[in-house]
């Protein structure tokens, strides 16, 4: 569909529900400005690069008899990041930080597999009940503060309860801007939700490439046990701005 068969689609629209054909406007307008300032730029030629990364990984993980069982939770991986770029490019900020929190669930879960095996087949096995009193978000990660031996809590859970505060309702605002289609194009905003997408897909990517490649978690994640992506390291690199702006006395932030 063409911009003016899209346009005429809105104007159609207008003449029954003209509050959400405004409203859609609106998302149509963003698309297309985000994509001027950012369809040519290192993030997205990054991102793409480790969506391709994680994509190919699932396949290989269905074909794998020791990784075929969580090829599910590789899918939901990508599938929360693609929610987090949709909903970026829509104006939906605020929703770009709920989809990096599941993802954060998602990279706890993966985790918590690598640190206990016998987790594995235990959490496809629960019910939701024991999935809750053993595998809800902050049991992961006191799991994985016990096993550091930090007695001290993670930044992990500073993030993690920055988003949780963000989705439920509550005084505080969203730094990315309140729930609902922005018509402003914010630079500190658009930086701020890029860098939560670059942030929590490098560490899924990580993650993910130890199941792969069947690396044991011996130390604590970090940037150099991972597959070799150019454009996402470059992307990285340059998405710390923004990140510094969420996490002042982080270099990493999450």
């Amino acid at each position: 569909m063409n911009h003016d068969e899209s346009d005429m689609l809105l104007d159609e629209l207008h003449r029954n529900c003209p509050r959400i054909s405004l409203l859609l406007g609106i998302v149509e307008s963003n698309r297309r400005d985000r994509l001027a300032l950012y369809g040519h730029g290192a993030t997205l030629k990054g991102l793409d690069e480790a969506l391709d990364y994680l994509s190919k990984a699932e396949l290989s993980f269905k074909e794998d008899a020791r990784l075929a069982q969580v090829s599910p939770l590789v899918a939901r991986a990508v599938g929360q990041i693609e929610s987090g770029l949709g909903a970026f490019f829509a104006g939906l900020n605020s929703l770009v930080f709920d989809a990096m929190r599941g993802a954060m669930e998602v990279e706890f879960l993966l985790r918590d597999f690598l640190l206990f095996p016998g987790h594995t087949d235990e959490w496809f096995a629960a019910d939701a009940n024991m999935r809750y009193r053993k595998f809800r978000p902050v049991k992961l990660r006191k799991r994985y503060q016990d096993w550091l031996g930090e007695s001290d809590d993670l930044i992990e859970s500073r993030d993690y309860g920055l988003h949780s505060e963000n989705l439920h309702v509550s005084p505080q605002v969203n730094s990315a801007g309140p729930p609902g289609v922005s018509s402003e194009n914010h630079p500190a905003q658009l930086r701020l939700c890029l860098a939560e997408l670059v942030s929590h897909t490098g560490r899924l990517v990580i993650i993910v490439h130890r199941h792969w490649k069947g690396l044991a978690m011996e130390t604590e994640l970090t940037r150099e046990i991972a597959p070799n992506l150019p454009f996402f390291e470059d992307a990285y690199s340059r998405s710390k701005l923004g990140v510094a702006m969420w996490w002042p006395d982080s270099d990493e932030g999450s």
